[in-house]
């Protein structure tokens, strides 16, 4: 299954906030691999941990772990639909400041539910088409 990566891409040691390339929500599907990669001049040195908060649903079958300076675990493919796990990113300042804490969450795709990323070109498409018949009449009828 594919990986789905989360960036993080700047960090603001005033509140432990975190922008994240998913801005801190992720859907993901079972058996899916997420990645949590650390963005080159983000301003964060290290993820320390990434716990699993109260409330929240285990979606994994691996836990999420450390691999080099990134983390990953795997999707566990039984995950129940709409199924949401909220957790924490544990993590260091590049200037050695820290721990902070962020928490985003992870959301289980409901069955039949596209990818938001496919649903919008999918709609951008469909407004797209007219708009090309439009101008290539237009341009048909000034010959």
């Amino acid at each position: 299954m594919p990986t789905r990566p989360i960036k993080i891409t700047s960090a603001d040691t005033s509140d432990g906030s975190l922008q994240l390339s998913d801005r801190g929500h992720t859907i993901a599907e079972g058996g899916d691999t997420i990645l949590w990669q650390i963005g080159n001049g983000s301003g964060v040195e290290s993820i320390t941990a990434i716990q699993e908060k109260p409330d929240s649903t285990n979606i994994f079958s691996t836990a999420p772990h450390k691999k080099g300076r990134n983390w990953t675990g795997d999707i566990d493919p039984a995950a129940p639909p709409k199924a949401e796990y909220l957790y924490s990113i544990v993590w260091m300042a590049e200037d050695g400041s820290g721990p902070y804490t962020f928490d985003p969450k992870i959301s289980i795709k409901p069955v039949g539910a596209p990818y938001t990323g496919k649903l919008i070109s999918g709609f951008l498409g469909v407004l797209a088409f007219p708009y090309a018949v439009f101008l290539r009449s237009k341009r048909l009828r000034k010959k």
